[in-house]
């Protein structure tokens, strides 16, 4: 692989296992130009992407075992190498990280728009 590809950036990593879910928070993220937005299902899979072409997201969104420790342990990494995050939880957050902006679900766009604008914030 080339250094232009291993270099590559994401705009927007998606980690969540609905592709509704997934198709409503692109649309939300590129009307943001905050692209390109790339979907992954699982943790497991997109720590395998970022590892094998070391890409960096600008944005990490994770709804897909949001608070399980391989979670925590790629919002760490992802951190650290300067993204922002979004988790999309199904209940209340606890313990929150610093600078991670959570979203509880059900939400609606006006709140994912205030969740987007806090991270470009």
């Amino acid at each position: 692989m080339d250094e232009a590809c291993m270099n590559a950036i994401i705009g927007t990593l998606l980690i969540v296992d609905s592709f509704v879910e997934a198709d409503d928070l692109q649309d939300a993220f590129e009307r943001h130009r905050l692209g390109p937005v790339v979907h992954m299902r699982t943790v497991e899979t997109a720590r395998a992407m970022l590892e094998e072409t070391a890409r960096r997201p600008q944005i990490l969104v994770i709804g897909a075992a949001a608070g399980s420790a391989m979670s925590d342990a790629l919002i760490e990494e992802q951190q650290a190498r300067g993204a922002k995050i979004l988790v999309l939880s199904d209940g209340q957050s606890d313990g929150a990280a610093p600078g991670v902006i959570h979203l509880a679900r059900p939400y609606a766009e006006s709140d994912l728009t205030r969740a987007i604008g806090q991270l470009l914030g």
